[in-house]
């Protein structure tokens, strides 16, 4: 009798050992490990590390190995040994597919991991595009030979990320795949690879983060719009802007549309093309060809030599799936070709349309009532005319000039059912104060110090 309860206590052992066992690799045995599967790039084993390298940034490197996980703990040693400029990086990568196919979710690191995006909570989107949701930085920049512990911990839509155990993202995220396997990346760099370890998630070790997270109301507000882009670092109103406010993580990204003469939908502030572009001329007496010519980017700066006038169709489908769109009307008249290109790709839910012409909006709401529609107010005698001008407009979303909203003004409206945007805030004063008056949406500038003043969630 005695030997069956010690073999049955053997058994349990096993079992007990099994259901905590961890994935391990420290690379001391000779080549490649078994189960690692090199996917792009090369990589190979050297002095106990695995050694990843990518000539440049547009040349990829990855490995994948491991099981199938769905929620776990990942960490490993880090180590950049040279990189070909500042921006390039390396991620650890996991719930990828068994031949690392996209899509996978990410932890990038970049050799200057001090910039705005020197790290990311980031996915790779089925398609391959890059869908980056939160940046961040670190409090120094990768030194090369200088080895970092890299550490994501992972349950469900929840996702915290470590550099030496310095917190960098505590967020919900909703992601492309429910489990998978694990990968290194380099992206332009030669990087060493050490000790990965692989454990099972235990709640109990992220309990107040795991609180901190489920205590961020989404969505999150006020909401943040790019006003014409990120217009303080790129030039405004071109793709180079837009994706800039995607990296920074602002929830919508504002844009001006106007009709060319070929009518064609494109994306500029002014009626003229002087102020932005190396050209001259009335956009309404210019074709698309004759505007795609121009430089829409030296003006901001050399970096952005040569960047054209994007379309409206180019810049629904660079935000699709990324960030909401919200869409001025610049002039009455091209209301149904705009909802027609909205409609055509499926981004009724994507979408805002906002403009100055009561008029336009009103049409917006008549034809696309699932689409919002705000009116734009940059001034009024009092809160009587806002809602004079709101109602010639059919609208009870009102996108109001900052320095119109009052405590008053603000009451006023709330308690008749309106919603309040301002426009166009990059002070964090004013943000803060618009917050406590009620105000969903603030138009900026400077969206991620926006970000940085309204929001404490990651930092």
């Amino acid at each position: 009798m005695r030997r069956f309860y010690l073999f049955v206590l053997a058994v349990m052992l096993t079992l007990a050992s099994t259901a905590f066992a961890t994935y391990q690799q420290d690379f001391s045995g000779e080549g490649m490990p078994e189960g690692f599967k090199v996917v792009e790039g090369k990589w190979h084993v050297e002095d106990g590390r695995l050694i990843g390298e990518s000539p440049s940034g547009g040349v990829q490197g990855r490995v994948v190995f491991g099981p199938e996980m769905s929620d776990f703990v990942y960490s490993v040693d880090a180590t950049f040994l040279s990189a070909v400029d500042s921006a390039r990086w390396f991620s650890i990568f996991f719930r990828s597919t068994t031949n690392g196919a996209p899509p996978y979710h990410m932890f990038t690191i970049r050799h200057n991991a001090t910039a705005q995006n020197g790290t990311e909570l980031a996915f790779r989107a089925p398609n391959g595009n890059w869908d980056v949701r939160r940046t961040a930085s670190f409090t120094s920049r990768m030194q090369l030979n200088q080895t970092y512990r890299i550490k994501v911990a992972v349950k469900g839509d929840y996702f915290f990320y470590f550099i030496n155990d310095k917190l960098m993202f505590a967020a919900s995220e909703p992601g492309y795949r429910d489990n998978g396997v694990f990968g290194l990346h380099v992206n332009g760099c030669k990087v060493a690879f050490d000790n990965i370890l692989i454990e099972p998630y235990n709640s109990a070790d992220f309990a107040e983060l795991e609180k901190q997270v489920a205590n961020e109301a989404r969505p999150m507000f006020p909401r943040i719009v790019a006003h014409r882009g990120n217009s303080s670092v790129a030039p405004e109103n071109t793709l180079a802007a837009i994706k800039s406010a995607i990296a920074v993580g602002a929830d919508s990204v504002e844009i001006d549309v106007h009709a060319t003469k070929d009518g064609e939908i494109i994306v500029m502030h002014d009626d003229t093309v002087n102020r932005t572009t190396n050209g001259t001329g009335s956009i309404s007496r210019m074709t698309l060809e004759e505007i795609r010519e121009l430089d829409a980017g030296s003006k901001k700066s050399t970096r952005y030599k040569g960047e054209q006038v994007p379309t409206l169709r180019e810049v629904l489908l660079e935000t699709k799936g990324k960030a909401n769109l919200i869409i001025e009307l610049k002039q009455v008249g091209i209301e149904e070709k705009v909802i027609n290109l909205v409609n055509e790709l499926g981004m009724e839910n994507e979408v805002a349309i906002i403009s100055f012409y009561a008029e336009a909006v009103r049409k917006v709401t008549q034809i696309a009532p699932e689409i919002p529609a705000a009116i734009l107010i940059g001034s009024a005698a009092n809160h009587y005319e806002i809602e004079r001008i709101a109602k010639a407009a059919n609208t009870k979303i009102l996108d109001l000039n900052y320095s119109l909203i009052t405590k008053t003004t603000a009451a006023y409206f709330l308690d008749r059912g309106y919603a309040l945007w301002a426009w166009t805030v990059d002070n964090t004063k004013t943000m803060e104060q618009l917050k406590e008056k009620g105000v969903t949406v603030i138009t900026t500038n400077v969206p991620a110090q926006a970000i940085s003043t309204l929001r404490s969630v990651e930092k």
